[in-house]
């Protein structure tokens, strides 16, 4: 080859490697930097989780370890009593982070894997040597024979006979019925597997019993949005490892997919399936390593025994999953199948079902509660608030229906039926004279989809209702399970017009920096801090602190679950600015609440 044609090949080569370089270096950089994020996050998960049950030492412990780690450089746990923690160097903190109970929470950490330019130009040097040395090869192979005068002859191919290749031994590995009946992450026996045994199982018995334990981690979903889903991954694969040690030849250990393992048991009774159940969940409850930091989870089970609770695997399966579900429900980590929880999810199913044909058919109506200007008492607005009259069994709670409507994927028709019927509603009275604001609920479900903007929008144009008439309220947890495609959203809605309120504000935690990021305009102070203010000091100092806060951020402080007039001169004391409760007026259906606003704007007309 001539020297012309093999220097461009060279230098194209050494281009090849510096580029390679530079982009491993730099994604290297960034997936670090969103690592640091993601640990942050968790260390403030648990240890707000430890002071919500009131276990300060153990949120001490939390940042220890996090310092240990090295995950953070220093840490300022001030809780609203008693002493404050003090780990490492807290100079150049950031926000503080409001957790459970009034305590603030300040983390120091390094620069995202600070050093790592040093790192960068490393990596780059060796893949540029590496590939220089390749191309340098390269050019002296093909000019050899040019320089040296060197024939060197093609050598003729001859004819071989192919070559048998030796049968490899069956192994785990390359053994396609093996892959079929195990999991690829865990190594444990999949759902084909656990189905084939049981049905073995379930032909055999002959007077006695077998169980099915259905495991779910509790909050794995956290460990996937804060850490990652190679973290997840970690988390799983260490579980499986533990779990697998309770495998014996009458005992299968299984993982049925994502989060959710099983344990199938033969010769089996309640008490022998519970025992074992207990053994599992403290196993458990021993810390995990993960990505350098620990984690601690804990397990909801369900248990279900054959022949008594079902005669095959399906039905097995459909009760140890409801019983499971309950010891989520209920926070028992462990429940056995009974036939009130077979009742009950009949029941469920069945009010899903008419709930859609409510929302379709007119059996919902919204009620409204006036909210008042503390200052001047005038009405301020309205929140319109959901009621279900079932045909067969009467008035529904909201608490009961609205749930299912998240569970059951209803949750968006349900709110955009609210949000319309509202519209409507404050349409025919501006027609009347009544220009009156209303306020409608949005659960965290409507608020992670996308779409919502576009539909808000739509709704208005079709009830020709100015924006600025619509008031959405979100809950706190909102912020805390998405803040990003929240932040997004919110945004999108503010930017349509319509005022933002975030509900039920104290009753969760979130940092006070999305309190500074959001578009918001008011916050609505938890009724269970409003509730005790004349008989409980501590809640009236919550609620005197909130209102600073939200006032020292530019928001507006609504107060609901006020009772009588004494809360009422609390609150005014206090600063807030609107308050809604029975001491103004109960929800009253739409026909009651238009009568009451039009004596009301008469009383103050006259005035």
């Amino acid at each position: 080859m001539p020297l012309t044609m093999a220097l461009p090949r060279f230098l194209i080569i050494l281009v090849i490697g510096g580029l390679l370089a530079g982009a491993a270096a730099g994604g290297y950089y960034v997936g670090g930097n969103g690592q640091a994020q993601a640990q942050r996050a968790s260390i403030v998960r648990q240890v707000g989780r430890r002071l919500q049950h009131k276990d300060t030492a153990g949120a001490r412990v939390v940042l220890a370890q996090a310092f240990d780690s090295g995950a953070i450089t220093g840490a300022e746990l001030r809780p609203r009593r008693g002493p404050v923690t003090t780990i490492g160097d807290v100079s150049g903190t950031g926000n503080a982070v409001l957790l459970p109970r009034g305590a603030t929470l300040r983390l120091t950490t390094k620069p995202p894997l600070a050093g790592l330019a040093h790192l960068e130009i490393v990596l780059a040097g060796l893949l540029l040597v590496v590939s220089a040395a390749g191309a340098l090869v390269f050019a002296i192979v093909r000019l050899l024979p040019h320089l040296g005068g060197l024939q060197f002859p093609a050598r003729r191919p001859t004819a071989r006979k192919p070559r048998k290749q030796p049968r490899l031994a069956a192994t785990p590995a390359l053994d396609t019925e093996y892959l079929a009946r195990h999991d690829a992450l865990t190594g444990l026996p999949n759902r084909v597997l656990l189905r084939e045994e049981a049905q073995r199982l379930i032909m055999r018995l002959n007077g006695d019993a077998m169980a099915l334990i259905l495991m779910d981690l509790n909050e794995f979903k956290e460990v996937n949005d804060t850490l990652g889903h190679f973290a997840g991954d970690q988390l799983l694969r260490q579980v499986g490892e533990r779990l697998a040690g309770f495998t014996t030849e009458s005992t299968l250990v299984t993982r049925l997919g994502g989060d959710e393992f099983a344990i199938l048991r033969s010769q089996a009774d309640a008490v022998t399936a519970e025992q074992l159940a207990m053994r599992v969940g403290e196993s458990l409850r021993r810390p995990f390593l993960v990505s350098g930091m620990t984690l601690e989870i804990d397990a909801s089970m369900g248990i279900a025994l054959a022949p008594l609770h079902a005669c095959d695997y399906d039905g097995l399966l459909q009760r140890a999953d409801s019983a499971m579900y309950a010891a989520k429900r209920n926070h028992t980590g462990i429940a056995m199948h009974t036939s009130q929880q077979e009742a009950d999810n009949s029941q469920k199913l069945a009010l899903a079902s008419d709930l859609r044909r409510a929302i379709e058919g007119g059996q919902l109506s919204l009620y409204y509660q006036p909210k008042a200007t503390l200052r001047t008492g005038d009405i301020s607005g309205v929140e319109a608030l959901v009621r279900w009259k079932h045909p067969d069994r009467g008035m529904i709670s909201p608490d009961q229906f609205i749930p299912l409507a998240e569970r059951s994927g209803l949750i968006n028709l349900l709110s955009m039926w609210v949000l319309k019927t509202a519209l409507r509603q404050v349409a025919d009275w501006k027609r009347m004279g009544l220009v009156m604001p209303v306020s409608v609920n949005l659960s965290a479900r409507d608020l992670i989809d996308v779409r919502l903007p576009d539909e808000i929008e739509a709704a208005l144009h079709e009830a020709r209702v100015d924006a600025e008439l619509l008031e959405v309220e979100i809950t706190e947890s909102v912020l805390t399970a998405d803040p990003a495609r929240a932040r997004a959203i919110v945004t999108r809605i503010g930017e349509l017009g319509p005022t933002t309120t975030i509900d039920d504000f104290g009753a969760g935690y979130s940092s006070l920096a999305y309190l500074k990021n959001l578009p918001v305009h008011a916050l609505k102070i938890d009724r269970s801090f409003v509730l005790g203010m004349t008989d409980n000091e501590h809640d009236a100092t919550i609620v005197h602190a909130v209102v600073d806060l939200a006032h020292n951020l530019g928001l507006r402080v609504v107060a609901e679950g006020a009772e009588d007039m004494a809360v009422w001169e609390r609150l005014r004391l206090a600063g807030c600015d609107e308050v809604q409760g029975f001491v103004l007026a109960q929800p009253m259906p739409s026909a009651q609440a238009t009568d009451w606003l039009s004596r009301r704007r008469e009383r103050s007309n006259a005035a």
